[in-house]
């Protein structure tokens, strides 16, 4: 399923596509690590705000494929700094053109979390983000969204190897 998002994210001039890959693949990186971990970690919900459940049930209620095409939407609020690779995104444009506050919070939620990962990448001199260690269980909303788009990419998956 990675594979996939890479294929796609090398022919479509997308950030978001980019940036989904690199969460996935950073969180994929993760689980495996946290797995040998003794101690239970809190659910995404569990971890979260009164305003990120009212989100988080927003986004839940939003068929994946819907979703997705709202953060793309959101695309033109952000920019990439070429040489850091930090990514800025403008929620408060976003807001005031009247995109979903539960969408743009997530969206700020994955940018954030991409940050760190490339700042730590940077830190550590390290060029391969599924060997950086960066929990992403401070974001729930980006956690959840990434456990939907393993299942979506699994689904997908399997739909199409039993088309074969």
């Amino acid at each position: 399923m990675i594979s996939y998002l890479l294929k796609k994210a090398r022919t479509t001039p997308s950030l978001f596509l980019v940036i989904v890959v690199v969460v996935l693949l950073s969180a994929c990186a993760n689980s495996t690590q946290s797995i040998s971990s003794s101690s239970p970690q809190p659910s995404a919900e569990e971890q979260m705000s009164a305003e990120d459940v009212a989100y988080h049930a927003e986004l839940e209620a939003m068929d994946f494929s819907t979703l997705v095409q709202e953060q793309m939407a959101l695309e033109a609020y952000m920019s990439i700094n070429e040489e850091t690779k930090i990514v800025t995104f403008d929620a408060e444009s976003a807001r005031e053109d009247g995109h979903a506050a539960s969408v743009i919070a997530l969206t700020d939620e994955m940018m954030t979390y991409q940050n760190q990962l490339m700042r730590k990448m940077k830190a550590d001199g390290i060029s391969d983000v599924t060997q950086v260690d960066v929990p992403i269980d401070p974001f729930p909303l980006a956690k959840r969204f990434q456990e939907r788009t393993q299942i979506h990419l699994e689904k997908a998956r399997v739909d199409n190897s039993s088309s074969e």
